[in-house]
């Protein structure tokens, strides 16, 4: 399925252009613009106020709004691929580490941190079976160790 086509009517002058974005596009723009709606207005060729119209109508968000989520969940997509904060601050223009959190924080509900963090993935313990008797229930018990993370491991 094709992403959702947006329509722009750009005024230059006496001149009407209309423009059909994509959702990719905008947020090539929106990146381009360094996720400031007035600078974004600029790349589009119109008034802010005429962006912000437009995204009432078609986002049902401001572009600001618009573009702090665009940016909240592109942060997200980085940190899913491992990127650490500050990487993530550079490359989306973020003020400070701390502004990040708190973007983050207000969008998705978790700080990058808490979301970069993920659990261990143990081997599922063996569960009595009725097909089995309790001996090979707790032979299957003792042959299986128990995953340790590797911090607590290194402690040890």
């Amino acid at each position: 399925m094709s992403a959702p086509k947006a329509t722009l009517l750009v005024r230059s002058g006496s001149v009407s252009a209309l423009h059909r974005m994509n959702i990719e596009e905008w947020e090539t723009l929106a990146r381009r613009a360094k996720f400031k709606p007035a600078k974004l207005a600029e790349l589009c060729h119109c008034s802010l106020r005429t962006l912000e119209r437009f995204f009432l109508t078609h986002f049902a968000k401001t572009p600001l709004r618009w573009a702090r989520e665009l940016r909240s969940r592109l942060a997200k997509d980085f940190l899913s691929q491992g990127c650490i904060n500050k990487e993530v601050v550079a490359e989306l223009g973020f003020a400070s580490e701390a502004h990040l959190c708190h973007e983050f924080h207000n969008f998705l509900g978790a700080t990058p941190k808490s979301f970069a963090l993920r659990p261990v993935e143990l081997s599922p313990i063996p569960t009595p079976d009725s097909r089995r008797g309790l001996a090979e229930f707790s032979e299957g018990l003792s042959s299986k160790p128990f995953l340790v993370p590797e911090d607590v491991a290194k402690k040890q």
